[in-house]
């Protein structure tokens, strides 16, 4: 029988799970990875890939100890990773590869070897480069909702060029932390359109006509020309050179040959076990959620009838709701459509030629407007994560939001779930490129024509291993539903009230 591994890192733990093909968890188990804090800064959050990947071995040995499956039952592994930036020393001149831990912490150590070298998703230091690169107007910042967030790659990258000598800063790697796991277990440094595109300013082809791959005027604007004279090794290479370490892959493309011979004797598998393409966490809780089937909604009464398999076309009116440290929503359109404040679109995030949309908030209905009001057909909402446990705050969701919510048969493990269909996705490519003695992508051309053939292979993969949800349809009486309509007024003033507000401090403060 098939199992698949699916490898979840979160903010304070890592999770593995075993997954048959019908998507039955057959055994998990989670292990606390360290963060470092600052005690005199309470903005700084870091973390060691070398104690994660500690944490994700020993999580591997416990579910196979438990479940009693071999290795050679494990056909494929996945990864999803929390957006934090890893940075490892460069091998050799020219090569975009990893080499040791570089220690991200403020001072004299910051640049040489050490443990502490990701900065978290959480941390906060890089306001200051945020704010420069924020009054840049660039076109990339289309693609962020207007404004790039300090907790994503860019601005950090910036604060460490701030603080360390350039010739240890060129000697840098630098990892979207999803993409570092699969360059670590397979020695193959491709990165994933996912981890690219949300978070590391990178424009897909495809997406702007004008503006494509990585932009020269965004990079030398901010301060980081030495980047662009070096074609971009620090972060991958540039696109279309004839490297195998420039390519980019879409969600699950099988990377490199699979696990090396050292991380598989550390993880307790078999060499060239296939690795698909990682993803950021709060991705792999939309494709591990957003296939689910349910029992029908008739009449206001919910039917023992399940509704049939989903088609990729209908995920574009399923929002995601991805609940863990921070909520996520995203919601996927085969066209980019740009709303104020909401990240993306995310052309090729998870699949070819579709774009997602991400957001994180707590006001589900004010996202669900401004979504609406910009073409979005959201028609219902897929929950997961913890907050899936409060079912008064699941029927409150549906009720201000006055659409159905889904919650999946396995909502606490459907990141992990969505991390493991990469693995079979990974799986399934490479054994169908086997008989051709394929030893991995050689180019970005082969990897394009490869996922134009594939389609919604993936989406198949996710509707076979999603199992059946519930449906939680609103309920709110007609008195119920004018206070809940008449407190969301008074929540919308109360966002322009702030921004006056804001306004009036910051135009004092000049």
């Amino acid at each position: 029988m098939a199992y698949y591994l699916g490898i979840d890192v979160g903010t304070g733990s890592a999770r593995a799970a075993l997954v048959t093909s019908s998507g039955q968890v057959i055994a998990s188990h989670s292990h606390a990875t360290r963060t470092w804090r600052s005690a005199s800064d309470s903005r700084i959050f870091e973390q060691s890939t070398t104690d994660i990947f500690s944490a994700i071995c020993k999580c591997i040995h416990a579910v196979l100890s438990r479940s009693g499956v071999t290795k050679e039952d494990v056909k494929g592994i996945g990864f999803d990773a929390t957006c934090s930036l890893a940075v490892v020393e460069m091998d050799d001149p020219g090569r975009t590869s990893g080499g040791e831990p570089v220690c991200v912490t403020q001072g004299e150590q910051c640049g040489m070897p050490g443990e502490r070298n990701i900065i978290l998703w959480a941390d906060h230091r890089a306001e200051q480069e945020a704010n420069l690169i924020n009054k840049t107007g660039s076109v990339v910042l289309d693609y962020v909702g207007g404004a790039m967030s300090l907790e994503m790659e860019i601005p950090k990258i910036l604060w460490l060029k701030n603080q360390m000598p350039q010739e240890r800063f060129s000697k840098c790697v630098f990892f979207d932390l999803p993409d570092y796991l699969t360059y670590l277990t397979t020695g193959f440094p491709a990165r994933s359109s996912c981890s690219l595109v949300c978070k590391c300013s990178y424009i897909p082809s495809g997406a702007n006509p004008n503006a494509q791959g990585w932009n020269d005027e965004f990079f030398k604007s901010i301060g980081l020309e030495s980047m662009v004279e070096d074609g971009y090794q620090q972060l991958g290479g540039v696109l279309g050179r004839n490297h195998k370490s420039t390519l980019v892959l879409t969600a699950g493309m099988p990377v490199g040959r699979g696990l090396t011979t050292w991380a598989a004797e550390k993880m307790g598998l078999n060499p060239g076990t296939p690795v698909g393409s990682a993803v950021i966490d709060a991705y792999a809780g939309w494709i591990g959620t957003v296939a689910a089937r349910h029992h029908h909604l008739k009449y206001g009464t919910v039917e023992k009838e399940l509704s049939p398999s989903p088609t990729l076309e209908e995920s574009q009116t399923r929002l995601a709701t991805v609940a863990g440290t921070s909520t996520c929503y995203l919601i996927q359109s085969p066209k980019g459509r740009f709303v104020p404040g909401i990240w993306g679109p995310y052309k090729n995030a998870l699949f070819p030629g579709c774009v997602t949309l991400e957001a994180i908030a707590l006001q589900t209905r004010h996202i669900l407007d401004e979504m609406k009001l910009h073409g979005h057909d959201i028609r219902s909402i897929y929950i997961s994560g913890g907050q899936a446990k409060n079912i008064h705050l699941i029927q409150l969701l549906a009720d201000v939001c006055q659409i159905p919510v889904i919650l999946p048969n396995n909502y606490e493990a459907s990141v992990v779930l969505g991390a493991a269909m990469l693995g079979r996705f990974g799986h399934e490519v490479s054994q169908e490129k086997a008989s051709d003695n394929w030893e991995g992508f050689a180019s970005q051309e082969e990897v394009d024509l490869e996922s134009g053939k594939l389609g919604g292979k993936l989406w198949d993969i996710m509707v076979e291993m999603t199992q059946a949800g519930k449906i939680v349809p609103p309920a709110a009486s007609p008195g119920d539903l004018k206070l809940l309509d008449a407190k969301y007024k008074i929540f919308r003033e109360t966002i322009e009230t702030q921004k006056r507000w804001r306004a009036i401090m910051e135009d004092a403060a000049r």
